[in-house]
């Protein structure tokens, strides 16, 4: 899974899983990272990236990563953290992921150009494990 972190090295990741490791995919987390969703324009250069290797990409959340926007922050210290946090947080991220990937907005006509309006569009899944 690629992190949202730091995008020039996302970038360069994406390039050696595929070019050099022959991964057929890129997971990147649907939870917030640095108080931004995965349509920012921030990471415009990663989605750039994406678009040119031409490999679906999958969204996969953890119960990790405590932003004060991640459901999962509201969580944290109750005894039942992990329950709670992969019942509700988990599902609710990556609805959140769909949701910025998919609606409109100020902040969203790179990603748009980029990745959902591309002939042919980039694919992607959201995964979502309990286990």
């Amino acid at each position: 899974m690629l992190s949202f972190c730091d995008i020039p090295e996302a970038a360069k990741e994406a390039e050696r899983a595929v070019k050099d490791l022959g991964m057929v995919a890129v997971t990147l987390p649907a939870t917030l990272m640095n108080d931004r969703m995965p349509h920012d324009l921030h990471r415009d250069r990663l989605w750039a990236t994406l678009q040119d290797l031409d490999v679906p990409v999958t969204f996969h959340d953890t119960s990790g990563g405590y932003s004060k926007m991640n459901p999962a922050y509201s969580f944290r210290k109750h005894p039942n953290n992990l329950v709670l946090t992969h019942a509700f947080s988990v599902s609710f991220t990556l609805v959140m992921a769909i949701g910025s990937m998919t609606t409109g907005g100020p902040t969203i006509s790179s990603f748009e150009s980029r990745v959902s309006r591309r002939k042919p569009p980039l694919a992607t899944m959201v995964t979502l494990s309990f286990g």
